[in-house]
C-alpha cells in the first residue's frame, strides 16, 4: 500500500454502529468509543438501524444488544446481511 494511501486510512475514523434499547447503555458505548477515536452511530431499534445504514452506509463494526425488543440480535444480523441494500 502506498504511504499516502496508508496515511489516509489511518486518518479516516472507523465507524461503529451501536444498537441498544437502553439510552444509558448507548450513551456509555458512545462516550467510550468516541474517546477511543471512533465515529459512532446509534440506534434504539433494529428497524431504525436498518434505516440509518440505508442513509449513512455500512459501519465497520456493529455492537448489538442480544435482547432487543421485537428482533433478537441473530435475526437482526440476518436481516442486515441479506438486505439488498447491503450486498
Amino acid at each position: 500500500m502506498p504511504d499516502d494511501l496508508f496515511e489516509q486510512q489511518k486518518e479516516r475514523k472507523q465507524r461503529i454502529l451501536a444498537i441498544d434499547d437502553d439510552p444509558e447503555v448507548l450513551e456509555l458505548i458512545t462516550a467510550t468509543l468516541e474517546d477511543a477515536g471512533y465515529e459512532v452511530m446509534t440506534s434504539e431499534t433494529a428497524e431504525m438501524a436498518l434505516n440509518l445504514m440505508n442513509d449513512e452506509g455500512l459501519p465497520h463494526l456493529a455492537v448489538i444488544d442480544i435482547r432487543l425488543p421485537v428482533w433478537t440480535a441473530c435475526p437482526c444480523v440476518g436481516e442486515f446481511t441479506t438486505s439488498a441494500t447491503f450486498r
